[in-house]
């Protein structure tokens, strides 16, 4: 299955944003996906070929897999993304980054080096 034209270049933009960020943003690679995840958390599983869409989801899953923290007035006070790289490995949220650069250099017009 492919994607239509749009979406691609849509997914292009959305993970261009989301490397030069990871690349710029201070800290280590917990605090980069926290800090870039609005570049590509409006990204979903559709906008992926089929054969993304397992690192897609794994890019998902991995970086929400804690829920928020509320305020006893039952307002988000930290949200899921937060949470859970609070709480997971710099190696994980590196793997993370890994499947993001993948994703990135497969659905991108520019040629991965070797």
């Amino acid at each position: 299955m492919t994607i239509d034209k749009h979406t691609r270049r849509y997914v292009i933009e959305k993970l261009t944003n989301a490397m030069d960020c990871l690349l710029t943003h201070q800290g280590d690679a917990r605090a980069r996906i926290l800090g870039c995840h609005t570049c590509f958390g409006t990204l979903k599983e559709d906008d992926f070929p089929e054969e993304l869409r397992d690192d897609w989801r794994y890019v998902v899953n991995t970086i929400s897999s804690r829920g928020p923290q509320y305020t006893p007035d039952g307002e988000v006070f930290r949200g899921s993304i937060e949470m859970t790289m609070r709480a997971c490995k710099n190696s994980t949220a590196a793997k993370v980054i890994e499947r993001l650069k993948k994703l990135y250099w497969a659905t991108s017009e520019n040629v991965e080096y070797e």
